[in-house]
């Protein structure tokens, strides 16, 4: 567990609905992987704009609604007989990317997906952070460096709330 909060805290879609304590992330990175593929012209229409604690889920929803392939399709996959995965909203990133890397095993010279896809002036964009920049900023949405096109390859950690 990466997350444990005082308070029961609302994983909009996920199986522990409003009643989540806790946020756990599976103990090694997935295959690095796109943001989206397979996704027929724009993305624009992927409804993933959640960058708060709790929009994740709901955000890797909305991806595997229009992707057949990628990074949130990757996180959502059943793994270790658990079937509530989900590739992390900025601020969960952000709240995994603060732990030590030695308790997580996050590799700190790797650039992590999120969930949330961000409009661009310069084109479709999808939020990723960067471990060895994550201190020196809040969230991807207040000051995405860069902003990252979803056809990019980034490391891809799958988390769960409960």
């Amino acid at each position: 567990m990466f997350l444990v909060s005082p308070k029961p805290f609302t994983e909009t879609g996920a199986p522990c609905g409003s009643s989540c304590s806790y946020l756990e992330a599976q103990p090694t990175d997935l295959a690095p992987a796109q943001w989206c593929t397979g996704v027929p012209g724009s993305a624009q229409n992927i409804d993933a704009s959640g960058g708060a604690i709790g929009t994740g889920y709901m955000n890797t929803q909305g991806m595997i609604g229009l992707c057949t392939g990628g990074a949130g399709n990757e996180a959502a996959a059943p793994w270790g007989g658990l079937s509530d995965w989900f590739l992390p909203s900025p601020d969960e990133l952000t709240a995994l990317l603060a732990v030590p890397t030695s308790a997580t095993g996050i590799d700190s010279a790797e650039v992590y997906w999120s969930s949330m896809f961000m409009p661009h002036a310069t084109g479709e964009a999808a939020c990723a952070l960067d471990v060895s920049e994550v201190a020196a900023r809040e969230t991807c949405p207040s000051t995405p460096v860069p902003p990252l096109v979803w056809g990019y390859v980034n490391g891809v950690r799958a988390i769960r709330a409960f």
